[in-house]
């Protein structure tokens, strides 16, 4: 691809840590094509390495549920105020925003007149609820990229280009490497045979303040009759704080020894280690899944956002996993069930039977990945089309 001098300008923005990651392979691929491409927007660290001229901290967009977005609507209209004067002010080649629906689409509504090209990363869930959105964004969106093989037809129907590019975490979740796993452990002096459970909340602070304390009880139940000798709970730096808060509780001491581990790039060793995890839905179960990591998947919100869920949602499952499988393959303990007890049972059953979910796990891979390609280079080759055409 021929190169101009002048820099060409991609707004993108992410709204959390998965976003980020998925952020941060588009960006360094994009610049692998054309480097007189500038990238501002909002992202996280793993953006900003790509050098990303960040405008807010990626958790300002990190929300969810209709109450928590309520609380936070004065700053993420302030927000997106400031994104679309910048538009205004500057040429920019395109906009892409990862994930977030919620933002990213009340800004594409917003900056449609400005004719700015605008892709979206990751399809939104329309097979899962709000299938009237299709439609909605193909009126403001050029493209849509997808995850998943069979998200296309839902807008293609639209008229909107819609493309399956794969999912990157098949690029970063790999086999089993023993070598690092060993390695990995022995930073907690814990042997390469070492019976690990992780425990996986959430990202965000109400899913923390929601699950910390239900899958510690949990965890507890569960090691009295294990031979459970950690437990890990990967966080993002930025919850390190109110994570140790949640955790700062006596009775603690009769669990084995728990971890926090902030660095991002020790979750796949540390997911290759783990003998089982506990996870709050999400793409984590998907992280797992690559990882061969047997898993029980739950989730607990407000009363009032599960009744306005239930009456949405149009989907069986809320694991990735048994979306795909189209059956529960990940035991799923959602709202009344996700109880300390009924989990713990649930790992339980898994622990005496490991490889009966493994088995599924080890093909997982064959619903993420188009062809021999990275996802990310595709994904940037088709953005790149879009928005850089004449210099192909």
């Amino acid at each position: 691809m021929s190169q101009s001098l002048e820099k060409k300008k991609i707004m993108i923005i992410a709204g959390e840590t998965s976003g980020d990651f998925l952020g941060g392979n588009l960006m360094h691929h994009l610049y692998k094509m054309n480097s007189n491409i500038q990238f501002i927007g909002i992202g996280g660290s793993l953006m900003k390495a790509e050098g990303l001229k960040n405008l807010e901290a990626i958790d300002t967009l990190s929300i969810m549920g209709f109450t928590q977005i309520l609380r936070s609507l004065p700053k993420l209209i302030q927000i997106r105020k400031k994104l679309v004067e910048i538009l205004k002010k500057e040429k920019y080649a395109g906009v892409i925003t990862i994930d977030a629906p919620g933002f990213s689409f009340w800004l594409g509504k917003k900056i449609k007149k400005l004719n700015v090209p605008h892709i979206h990363y990751v399809a939104p869930t329309v097979w899962a609820w709000k299938k009237r959105r299709a439609a909605t964004i193909a009126k403001f969106l050029k493209a849509v990229l997808c995850l998943f093989p069979f998200e296309p037809p839902y807008f293609k129907k639209e008229g909107l280009d819609a493309v399956f590019v794969g999912h990157p975490l098949v690029e970063k979740y790999k086999e089993p490497n023993a070598k690092k796993v060993e390695l990995f452990l022995k930073k907690f002096n814990l042997s390469s045979k070492a019976s690990i459970l992780c425990l996986l909340p959430g990202s965000r602070s109400s899913e923390l303040n929601n699950h910390v304390p239900i899958f510690v009880e949990a965890a507890r139940v569960f090691c009295k009759t294990s031979s459970c000798e950690a437990i890990f709970i990967p966080t993002v730096k930025g919850k390190k704080t109110l994570l140790k808060e949640l955790l700062n509780r006596e009775d603690l001491k009769e669990l084995p020894p728990i971890y926090i581990e902030s660095d991002m790039d020790s979750r796949p060793v540390l997911y290759q280690a783990s003998k089982l995890a506990l996870a709050a839905s999400g793409t984590v179960t998907l992280e797992l899944a690559c990882s061969l990591t047997p898993m029980v998947v739950a989730y607990k919100v407000s009363k009032i956002n599960a009744l306005i869920a239930r009456y949405l949602l149009k989907v069986p499952y809320v694991s990735m996993v048994n979306i795909l499988y189209k059956k529960e393959i990940v035991p799923e303990l959602i709202q009344e069930n996700c109880i300390p007890d009924k989990l713990a049972a649930a790992l339980k059953k898994i622990e005496q039977n490991p490889e009966k979910q493994v088995g599924y796990l080890k093909k997982i891979s064959i619903f993420l990945s188009p062809g021999k390609e990275l996802p990310s280079k595709i994904a940037a080759k088709i953005v790149a089309d879009i928005l850089f055409p004449r210099d192909k």
